[in-house]
């Protein structure tokens, strides 16, 4: 639900949307059983090609004698080379490698460092459940194990769960149930995108050095960090989890139905790590462990009471009415410890130095009211108004609560007596909405002045860490939706067009602070944004014979716009050009434009002011490169069947947006250091005349490396999302085999990407990368677009069946 007046009613649930989820509940008659299962393997969707040892050496080689030339011809005007004036004009290139990167140029290995961090993945899954019951008391059971190996080297995924679903009718006005589910899953884990542990990042490491040693071990004399030391170490997230609830649900009177609910969602998590006597970590420490244990309470209570009843078969009118609150709670304690004998004792109490304790406390409540009335006139004329007033601790004690009311009018055109019997058109449907929500999705503590102990010596004291706010409070969206959905020839074709706009006002955003006054920010309501849209969907059966042909196409279209930032703008730091300034989308790209290379000297040129080009990085002009957020998503998908047969293929796309690839300030950079390439660097410039996007080899020269457009790449993409082809079985050849039904199938997900992008997958993660000077909650809302070495998506295939008893 995305219109403001199905979702207004959820409050500061509702910022962003409501997705319901309903679990299966049993059916009253004969007991059913259900049995499913799957396998399937998998494999990197992409992997980028880099150098091989030849390529390595004859790239490398003339970098240096490149910026090696330059340096003894002043003429050039070369201002770098401080590394070659050690050498002199004629520098030995097996010299360089060795001292300057730890490279025998003489090597005949020839390492496949980017392969090295994938391996073909597997995957099962197990299914069972059970359900029935009669006219009192229905249950639904079931149970289900995964086990996921991943495409990522030390990567592996095991759950079990299981759900009991019951309810029980007392009496012909009071039922009773319980919806109980317990989750078991153990995560082996790799580290971050942005860790030199990731095995992703060892594409940086040159081919000439081998992944072992010749008596096996891990080789750990590599350029940058040979993070298949990570293999032999432990880091594993288990945990515990049950989202239970139970409701009572009372009629006493004809269309008054009481309704009490408790929910809770209990989750307890253990995180373990243990870095070996081998791995970057431990190497100096002798071992590094850390343990951490959290426990999380989040329970909730919903109480309402609903009036619904239709007078002279005319008017049909239902109100509610309730209130809700809910309690979150997180508690964890962690401790480190490092020296240890060796890597067979991995718990902290083997440690000879424990360096580290922590214990942390976090808490949230909201309590809210809610009331929504609908009415219906001869189902043509529809009217709905909502009201919900939200209190949450997360705010100033003087702003906690916020109200948010809505409205909606909805128009069946083709039940009026002039469309009524019409043959051709379905359903005509025109509906209006407008209404607030709000946003509470900050910090617990947002608007708290902070203090934290701080040890002197021997001796305890505190220190202010953050500035209060008692004025903090609620983010508001107004939103206004016009919608038509429409049916003809009997919904042969249907669909929904949908125009909106938001406008959010009071952002919750961290202003940045001067360092003078020792805080580096604080939380205020500051500034306003506006989105709109179009959204569009349509569904056709095609054939409707003994072939059965139906398709689904979906398009959306939103404009994005920071109208007022209360005079400032939000700025990333380190090699992120992200902004957010105002008359711009949130996240846009703004830094110095890339010009390629000059085709006399191989320079590397930018853009000034004036629409000229320079080759001096300083003289380029900052300005917009790119824009994050897409022009238009959407997706398409059809359906055929035939008799048994089943053939299901769905797509999905992106048009429009930019991604900044900063893996490619390190690995596509025209060998400028020792890192790995990217093949395409090949084409550097080498002669007056080539007319190329790649400038000039020169090592250490920052020829063309620094912070630009240069890796600004267009992330527009079609992709074949899944293919799936099943086969269920007649109810009579599943009868003679003493079962219910059967079903089996065969599928294949993310089987293909059309795209120009050059990384490994254009749908990136949009998560904070380090730099950034703003809170790092904050950032993760506008850094958009980033891929710092995001592994590609699993192209998998899968087999299996479900049998019904």
């Amino acid at each position: 639900m995305k219109d403001a007046a199905s979702s207004a009613i959820y409050g500061s649930r509702a910022s962003n949307g409501v997705v319901l989820v309903t679990t299966r509940k049993g059916k009253q008659g004969q007991t059913r059983v259900n049995v499913g299962a799957y396998w399937g393997t998998s494999k990197a969707t992409r992997t980028r090609k880099f150098l091989n040892s030849a390529q390595y050496k004859e790239l490398f080689s003339e970098s240096i004698l490149n910026s090696a030339a330059r340096v003894a011809d002043p003429a050039t005007g070369f201002r770098g080379g401080y590394i070659f004036r050690n050498y002199g004009a004629n520098p030995d290139v097996a010299e360089v490698f060795d001292e300057e990167g730890g490279l025998d140029y003489n090597s005949e290995i020839d390492t496949d460092w980017a392969g090295a961090a994938f391996r073909k993945g597997s995957v099962a899954q197990y299914d069972f459940n059970v359900n029935g019951g009669d006219a009192k008391t229905r249950f639904y059971i079931s149970t289900t194990f995964n086990d996921q190996k991943g495409i990522i080297i030390g990567n592996r995924y095991r759950r079990g769960s299981f759900r009991a679903n019951l309810d029980h009718s007392i009496s012909d006005k009071l039922k009773v149930g319980v919806n109980i589910s317990l989750v078991r899953s153990v995560n082996d884990r790799v580290a971050d995108d942005n860790d030199f542990a990731n095995p992703v990042q060892l594409n940086a490491l040159p081919p000439l050095q081998a992944k072992y040693l010749p008596d096996g071990k891990v080789n750990s004399g590599t350029l940058y960090y040979n993070n298949l030391a990570e293999l032999s170490s432990t880091n594993r997230s288990g945990n515990y989890r049950s989202i239970s609830s139970a409701f009572l649900s009372f009629n006493p009177i004809k269309a008054l139905t009481l309704r009490t609910e408790v929910g809770g969602d209990f989750l307890n998590i253990n995180e373990e790590l243990y870095r070996g006597i081998e791995t970057e970590t431990g190497r100096g420490r002798r071992g590094y462990a850390f343990e951490s244990q959290g426990n999380v309470v989040n329970y909730t209570t919903n109480n309402t009471a609903t009036y619904a009843r239709s007078f002279n078969e005319d008017h049909a009118v239902e109100a509610l009415a309730g209130f809700s609150f809910q309690r979150y709670n997180q508690k964890s304690v962690s401790s480190e410890g490092q020296t240890f004998p060796n890597d067979e004792f991995r718990k902290i109490t083997s440690a000879a130095k424990i360096t580290d304790g922590d214990s942390q406390l976090s808490e949230y409540v909201f309590l809210s009211y809610f009331g929504r009335v609908n009415y219906n006139f001869r189902e043509k004329y529809l009217v709905s108004g909502s009201l919900r007033a939200d209190k949450s601790s997360r705010f100033g004690r003087d702003k906690r609560t916020g109200v948010f009311p809505a409205g909606s009018l909805g128009w069946v055109i083709s039940n009026e007596d002039f469309l009524k019997d019409n043959s051709i058109v379905s359903l005509v449907k025109l509906r209006g909405s407008y209404g607030l929500t709000g946003n509470a999705e900050i910090t617990n503590y947002a608007s708290r002045g902070l203090y934290e102990a701080i040890p002197y010596a021997d001796q305890a004291g505190i220190r202010p860490t953050q500035l209060g706010n008692n004025f903090l409070t609620w983010e508001n969206t107004a939103q206004a939706d016009i919608g038509l959905e429409f049916g003809v020839l009997k919904n042969r074709i249907s669909g929904e067009v949908d125009i909106y706009e938001k406008k959010t006002s009071d952002l919750l955003l961290a202003r940045q602070l001067l360092y003078t006054g020792g805080y580096d920010n604080i939380y205020e309501n500051l500034g306003k944004m506006r989105n709109r849209g179009l959204e569009l969907s349509l569904n056709t059966v095609n054939l409707d014979k003994a072939v059965r042909w139906t398709t689904n196409f979906n398009i959306s279209f939103n404009r994005n716009k920071v109208t007022d930032l209360n005079g400032q703008e939000i700025i990333s730091g380190g090699r992120n050009l992200s902004r957010v300034r105002v008359g711009e989308p949130i996240g846009v790209f703004y830094g110095v434009k890339y010009a390629g290379v000059d085709p006399t000297n191989g320079d590397a040129l930018f853009y000034t002011a004036d629409g000229s080009t320079t080759n001096v990085y300083a003289q380029g002009a900052v300005q917009k490169l790119g824009n994050p957020n897409p022009k238009s998503t959407g997706g398409f998908s059809n359906t055929v069947s035939y008799k048994g047969f089943e053939l299901n293929a769905l797509t999905q796309f992106t048009y429009g947006n930019d991604i900044y690839n900063i893996a490619g300030v390190y690995q596509s950079v025209n060998a400028d250091y020792f890192d790995n390439q990217t093949t395409d660097q090949l084409n550097r410039w080498q002669n007056p005349g080539d007319i190329t996007n790649v400038p000039q080899a020169r090592y250490s020269d920052a020829n063309g490396t620094q912070t630009s457009s240069r890796w600004i790449e267009n992330g527009s993409f079609f992709r074949i999302k899944s293919v799936t082809l099943s086969y269920t079985l007649p109810t009579v050849w599943a009868k003679k085999a003493l079962m219910q039904s059967a079903r089996f199938y065969v599928t294949g997900q993310n089987l293909a990407t059309i795209t120009n992008y050059k990384g490994y997958d254009p749908e990136v993660n949009t998560g904070y990368v380090g730099g950034n000077t703003a809170a790092g909650v904050q950032s993760g809302n506008y850094i958009l677009g980033h891929d710092f070495y995001t592994p590609p998506l699993a192209r998998t295939v899968l087999f299996g069946l479900n049998l019904g008893f």
